[in-house]
């Protein structure tokens, strides 16, 4: 899903890309070993960034692929970029505006930034699957409604390209991924923690399932940029 969604950000050996939800940093090198493509990826997990990062080492893409810990709330990037990328991170920051506006000034002038992230329905009362997913999550959760992502975007002077709906899209894709694993899983070799911990992320991504089916949940894609006098 990485290479997808930056493609919009026009990867090449000319642009310098900052991937702002990085995880093990697996999209970071990938975006280099198709592209070319200098990529800082960052991610706000410790033990997940200081894995990334020894990854990346270990495959001799630290130079061009490199992955190290953030603090969202104190993003201050050393340099601007071309592209910056964040997937379904931004609905676990209390101050998400904050966050949001910190990574824009991150941005060359006419920069590109592509954002997935978990959207609330705006309801007068959440019903019981939003109940039921914030409950699952493992980290506390603050998430936006798509019209207030709409006005900051606006407000950071960002010009909208794109600002989709692509719920269906994602279910449908985290549903084949999780029967492609459960197919080649061999269940009998797993350890009891092992174990447990699939039961565990199991059991999240369902309720997120259940929440997007019944509309207490939504995922939105935005694909905006920055002005050219900045």
């Amino acid at each position: 899903m990485t290479l997808r969604l930056a493609a919009a950000l026009a990867p090449s050996p000319q642009n310098n890309l900052l991937d702002l939800s990085a995880g093990l940093g697996g999209g970071a090198r990938a975006l280099h070993e198709r592209y070319g493509a200098q990529v800082t990826g960052m991610e706000a997990r410790p033990v997940l960034a200081k894995l990334g990062a020894a990854e990346s080492f270990n495959r001799g893409t630290a130079k061009n692929a490199s992955v190290e810990h953030y603090d969202p709330q104190s993003l201050t990037a050393r340099e601007l970029f071309s592209g910056i990328l964040v997937r379904e991170t931004l609905f676990h920051q209390p101050h998400l505006g904050e966050v949001l506006a910190r990574a824009a000034k991150a941005l060359k002038p006419r920069g590109q930034i592509v954002l997935v992230d978990y959207v609330r329905v705006e309801h007068e009362n959440p019903n019981s699957r939003y109940l039921a997913w914030m409950d699952a999550e493992r980290q506390p959760v603050h998430p936006w409604s798509a019209k207030q992502y709409r006005a900051a975007c606006e407000q950071l002077g960002l010009e909208l390209s794109e600002f989709e709906d692509m719920t269906d899209s994602y279910r449908k894709t985290v549903i084949e991924g999780w029967a492609t694993f459960l197919a080649g899983l061999h269940l009998k070799d797993l350890g009891e923690g092992e174990a447990a911990a699939l039961v565990d992320e199991a059991e999240l991504w369902l309720r997120r399932i259940m929440a997007f089916e019944h509309s207490a949940l939504r995922v939105i894609r935005i694909h905006a940029t920055a002005p050219a006098g900045r």
